[in-house]
C-alpha cells in the first residue's frame, strides 16, 4: 500500500519556534501540525509521533515543533510509522558548501549534521531523502556544487532527492536583496533581471531541474 502522509522536517534548527513573525507570516502550521495535534479524530498510528512532538511543548499548547537533525530522537516511533503505515521524512540540505551554509544559514546546522541525520533514519527503516531546496541562482546553483551534494546524499543513504529554485517574494525579497547587496554585490544586478517577479523565469527553473535529474542519474539517486 501506498503511505497515507508525508512527514516534512526541515533539518535546520533543533526546534521551530510557531510563535516566530517567520511562521507566523506563512501559517503552514495551522492546517499541518496544529491541525493534528487538535483533532481528537487523527488516526491512532500517529499517537506516537504527535506524544513526541507535545512532549516539546510542556505547558500545552504549540509553540514548539522538532526539526532534524533532532528528530533522530524519535527515530523509533518514525520507525514503528513506516512499518504499519509507511511515512516519509524529507530532510532539507540546500548544499554541501559550508562557505554558502554559513552565509545563508548562520545558526542552523550544518549540512554534514543533517546527512548523519538522514542516514540515521534511513538506517532505522525510515525512507527519507533530501530536499535540495532552495537553490540559490549564484551561490548554490553551480553543476559543481550541486554534484557535490548529490553524491553526499547519496553516500548518505537518501532514497530520493528533490529540488526547488529559491522564490522570492514580499519581506523577504527585500531583507534577501539587502542581505546579496552586502554579501554578494556582483550578484546584485543579475538578481535584478533574474527576478523580475517572485519567481525565477521558468526556463532557467527548467535548466536547474534539468541538471539536477542529470546527475540524479549519475550517482543512481530517486
Amino acid at each position: 500500500e501506498k503511505p497515507f502522509m508525508v512527514l516534512d522536517t526541515h533539518a535546520g534548527r533543533g526546534l521551530y519556534d510557531l510563535g516566530s513573525q517567520e511562521a507566523e507570516r506563512s501559517g503552514e502550521h495551522l492546517g499541518g501540525i496544529l491541525r493534528l495535534v487538535e483533532d481528537p479524530a487523527s488516526p491512532p498510528s500517529l499517537a506516537p509521533y504527535l506524544e513526541a512532538v507535545r512532549r516539546q511543548n510542556p505547558f500545552g499548547g504549540l509553540r514548539w515543533y522538532p526539526g532534524s537533525p533532532m528528530i533522530v530522537r524519535d527515530a523509533d516511533v518514525l520507525a514503528d510509522m513506516a512499518a504499519s503505515a509507511g511515512c516519509s521524512v524529507y530532510v532539507s540540505v540546500p548544499s554541501v558548501d559550508e562557505a554558502a551554509w554559513r552565509a545563508l544559514e548562520p545558526g542552523t546546522a550544518p549540512p554534514l549534521q543533517r546527512l548523519r541525520a538522514l542516514r540515521t533514519l534511513v538506517d532505522a527503516g525510515i525512507r527519507a531523502g533530501v530536499l535540495m531546496s532552495p537553490i540559490v541562482p549564484g551561490i548554490t546553483s553551480r553543476p559543481a556544487s550541486v554534484e557535490r551534494t548529490i553524491k553526499a546524499c547519496v553516500d548518505h543513504g537518501a532514497r530520493f532527492i528533490g529540488c526547488s529554485v529559491m522564490y522570492l517574494d514580499g519581506g523577504t525579497r527585500e531583507h534577501f536583496m539587502r542581505w546579496l547587496a552586502d554579501a554578494y554585490p556582483h550578484l546584485v544586478d543579475g538578481y535584478g533581471h533574474l527576478y523580475a517577479g517572485k519567481h525565477a523565469p521558468s526556463s532557467y527553473r527548467a535548466e536547474v531541474t534539468q541538471v539536477v535529474g542529470m546527475l540524479k542519474a549519475r550517482y543512481g539517486a530517486g
